[in-house]
């Protein structure tokens, strides 16, 4: 017997109804189910030992043996076959799965940026004012010979713009590069603006840079039109003064009426006021305040309730607001530049400029970004 069934005959011996084949298809062992032990097929077995020569019968045995292997290993190489089959075919099940799976991805990224340029188009800045604005400015410098010096381009319009929109958070991803670096910038193209706007009799359209906001460019607008009849306004009759004061005791003074300061706002109350700083001396304007100092404009008033229950009789007097007058409780609070020592009084509240959330809005935000 040679070294091979040496170790097959081993091998069978350790486990008793099995034997190990080798398949053709690889080099993998598989133990193979022998033939039971049956007491009585052995007892006959032997009687055929006897009947034929022992030749014979190993070779039988061989061939039966054989023949039970034969079919035990092509059931377990068709099982295996099965198996490999199987686990290619989930394989490639998976694959298809993983690929389909990055194509959704994919696809759901695609759509995420896609959202994101659509929103990105909805906070895009609206330059659609730029092209009129400007030809306003050249028509009235080709008029006069100079006109808001400021504005010697489309693009320091556009520069303009952008400044503006750096106080509404929801642009701080877009670009919004301006030559306007700082309050004082800022404000030096109000005055520089509405100074000209004054001398030569024209209605100002700065309220149609203002898109970024609604309140801004209507309030603008409002105080334009109401800046512009200034000069029409002659002698003792001071009602068209009143008009311009009572519009800035409500949006700048009153506090129940006021515009919010805050960031956003920050760039309308300013230029308002820097406006406001141009037009004082228009028409009769400067005897309204001289002339009505114990006056007071009509502003809405604040009711005063001394109990959750007025008593019967009893009449609920409407108080004027303390801003009501032309001189010392609008012109000298709105001023940005009134030196007069009254002013004082109701230039500050707790202690503080009633403005000071304005001039601080600007530093903030004029700052942001900035590395240190």
């Amino acid at each position: 017997m040679n070294e091979e069934n040496k170790n097959l005959s081993k091998d069978v011996k350790n486990k008793e109804n099995y034997q190990i084949v080798k398949t053709k298809y690889d080099d993998d062992e598989i133990l193979v189910e022998g033939v039971e032990k049956d007491e009585k097929t052995a007892f006959n077995g032997w009687k055929y030992i006897a009947m034929i020569g022992a030749g014979v019968v190993a070779s039988i045995i061989i061939l039966c043996t054989l023949s039970s292997c034969a079919d035990k290993l092509e059931n377990n190489v068709k099982k295996k076959m099965l198996e490999k089959a199987k686990q290619e075919t989930e394989a490639e099940y998976n694959n298809e799965s993983a690929e389909s799976f990055t194509q959704e991805e994919e696809t759901i990224a695609s759509n995420e940026e896609q959202n994101m340029i659509q929103n990105d188009t909805t906070y895009s800045i609206d330059y659609s004012n730029v092209g009129t604005f400007y030809s306003h400015i050249i028509e009235n410098r080709n008029k006069y010979g100079t006109f808001a010096e400021s504005f010697q381009t489309e693009d320091d319009v556009i520069s303009f713009i952008n400044f503006l929109y750096k106080f509404d958070e929801m642009y701080n991803n877009v670009d919004t590069t301006s030559n306007i670096t700082s309050q004082a910038d800022y404000d030096r193209i109000i005055q520089d603006y509405y100074s000209s706007c004054v001398k030569h009799d024209v209605k100002g359209q700065l309220n149609l840079l203002y898109k970024n906001s609604e309140l801004a460019q209507k309030r603008f607008a409002e105080s334009e039109e109401l800046a512009y009849n200034l000069k029409n306004g002659k002698g003792k009759d001071y009602s068209i003064a009143n008009q311009y004061y009572t519009w800035f005791g409500v949006n700048l003074c009153d506090g129940r009426t006021a515009i919010t300061r805050d960031e956003y706002n920050a760039p309308l109350i300013d230029g308002l006021r820097e406006q406001f700083e141009q037009y004082r001396y228009s028409g009769n304007m400067l005897n309204a305040r001289k002339y009505q100092k114990n006056d007071s404009l009509p502003i809405p008033g604040i009711s005063i309730y001394y109990a959750d229950e007025v008593p019967e009789g009893v009449e609920v007097i409407e108080n004027q607001n303390s801003f009501s007058c032309p001189d010392w409780g609008i012109d000298n609070v709105v001023s940005k530049y009134e030196e007069n020592t009254e002013t004082k009084l109701v230039k500050k509240e707790a202690g503080e400029d009633l403005f000071k959330q304005i001039d601080e809005a600007f530093v903030t935000v004029l700052n942001r970004g900035k590395v240190r």
